[in-house]
């Protein structure tokens, strides 16, 4: 009974939980073994996943330690490498995540960092760059692990609308781009989740150690200056007022000042 009891301890947090969301956490024997059914895409770091009801992460986490099991051996088995540490980087960015829940929100976020971080050698760590990183990578968790409902993408009196950033690499250099999640379910293919760029809000291209900081709000229209209309040439001033100038010379006065 003991057992019993530990066991659904770890997979729901509390009974009103589940009673008000159904929320069930996912046993790690599971995930593992969910994700070996798809181990080809788990080890390709530049392959897309989005976990719909993410929790925790556990889906989440367990993908990106495959990435960066993959990112290590693409650099030879090293994790102090300038290449590790890129590709680490893009698979983090590769990771897209939404829950209802702000809590569980906020421990995805952390255990995807807490998880990429540490896959770093020490010697990246205390690097002049190693700031910057860290500073970007929760700036990109930020935008790719949302808060929301995936059944009301567009938002509703509980949850915001999913906003995420589809993020494009050339070499170091890192482009974001805005996409609300219910346009890309409407209009993505079958290829590519990303197909469409409906909000137009972009960041970069940067280094990807530069990406921490703010989302661009978009552009407010500047309003034009009124332009005034150039005076006809058959009018004339005077100082008395304004009058017409008639084909035989003479004067038709129009407006006395």
């Amino acid at each position: 009974m003991a057992k019993a009891n530990e066991t659904e301890q770890r997979l729901i947090k509390s009974r009103k939980r589940v009673r008000d969301h159904g929320e069930v956490f996912t046993p790690d024997w599971l995930v593992r073994d969910m994700c070996d059914l798809v181990a080809a895409q788990c080890a390709d770091v530049g392959a897309r996943f989005l976990e719909p009801a993410c929790g925790d992460g556990n889906f989440l986490v367990e993908i990106l330690r495959r990435k960066l099991g993959a990112a290590r051996a693409e650099a030879g088995g090293r994790n102090d490498t300038a290449h590790f540490r890129r590709e680490a980087f893009r698979a983090l960015t590769s990771l897209y995540g939404i829950d209802i829940l702000p809590d569980n929100v906020r421990n995805c976020r952390a255990n995807l960092l807490r998880l990429w971080a540490g896959a770093h050698n020490a010697k990246l760590r205390r690097g002049p760059r190693w700031a910057g990183c860290e500073r970007s990578a929760q700036f990109v968790l930020e935008w790719n692990i949302l808060h929301g409902n995936t059944l009301k993408p567009d938002g509703s009196e509980e949850t915001p609308a999913v906003v995420f950033v589809d993020w494009q690499w050339e070499g170091d250099d890192v482009r974001g781009t805005e996409e609300r999640l219910s346009a890309l379910l409407q209009a993505a293919d079958t290829d590519s989740l990303f197909s469409v760029h409906d909000c137009g809000n972009a960041i970069g291209p940067l280094p990807y150690w530069q990406l921490g900081g703010e989302l661009p709000a978009p552009k407010k229209p500047v309003a034009a200056e009124p332009v005034k209309p150039p005076t006809p040439q058959h009018l004339r001033r005077f100082e008395w007022g304004m009058a017409e100038l008639r084909a035989d010379g003479s004067y038709q006065p129009l407006l006395a000042l």
